[in-house]
């Protein structure tokens, strides 16, 4: 046996692009305009997820490290760093963070204090993949964190450093700031409807889905950890059953029988 092969789909979900960043993008329906586009980018774009944990045995006699029984996971580290080329008043308040606009004179202002608004809900970086499809990612609750940078040179595109972290939400403590999309090209988007009786908790899929895209209650946007989806079964199960006569409306992508 020589081992020189590579797997025969290995460029399928490869990206050869640097993508780009939206603030309104929808997986379900990945369309965008131009007015999505925060901003132009030069040497591509950085996600990055980096788990925290705590170890419970660092401090026991005789216990060795990394025991895994006494691992603890604490939380995620979530951002998307990149270096912009524009300088625009709502580029520079992105990057800055605790900052007011002044259109009338043009100007951003630095503020002391922080502000619930200074999060932005959602920035999105979207991706086309080699064999088609897409990749992207949704950070939640932006706030720049590592400051501001402008480099100017003669001859040369000014470029601003920035880097944005997501943060949880006081008001959905489960919910981690980050989530990744891979939507393959030879998935179906298909939304199915049921309506809530009050005491039924699991919905059954018409068909396995690879991937649950929304869960919608009476209008309402249900989060993750509210509902789990089975693949073995192609259901879905909500912790709390709809209330009777509300709309369940859940949308997920299928591979469809050839």
């Amino acid at each position: 046996m020589r081992f020189y092969e590579i797997p025969e789909d290995a460029f399928k979900s490869m990206m050869t692009e640097s993508g780009v960043l939206l603030d309104d993008f929808d997986p379900a329906n990945p369309e965008f305009t131009n007015d999505n586009i925060l901003t132009a980018t030069t040497g591509g774009i950085q996600i990055n997820i980096n788990p925290t944990f705590s170890d419970l045995g660092e401090d026991v006699d005789n216990c060795p490290n990394n025991m895994k029984e006494l691992k603890k996971l604490e939380g995620y580290d979530v951002s998307i760093v990149f270096t912009a080329l524009d300088i625009s008043r709502g580029l520079i308040k992105l990057g800055v963070g605790a900052a007011d606009i002044n259109d009338e004179e043009g100007s951003v202002t630095l503020r002391r204090e922080l502000k619930l608004s200074d999060f932005v809900p959602k920035i999105w970086w979207a991706c086309d993949k080699a064999g088609g499809g897409f990749a992207a990612v949704c950070l939640m609750n932006a706030l720049s964190t590592n400051g501001f940078s402008l480099q100017t040179g003669k001859n040369k595109k000014s470029t601003s450093q920035i880097t944005l972290t997501g943060h949880v939400s006081i008001k959905s403590q489960s919910t981690m700031p980050l989530k990744y999309y891979s939507i393959d090209s030879d998935t179906v988007l298909n939304t199915e409807t049921f309506f809530g009786d009050g005491e039924t908790t699991t919905f059954t899929l018409g068909h396995t889905a690879t991937a649950v895209v929304s869960v919608i209650v009476g209008g309402a946007p249900i989060p993750a950890d509210a509902w789990s989806y089975s693949e073995l079964s192609s259901t879905v199960t909500f912790t709390t059953a709809p209330e009777s006569g509300s709309q369940v409306k859940i949308t997920y992508r299928y591979v469809p029988e050839v």
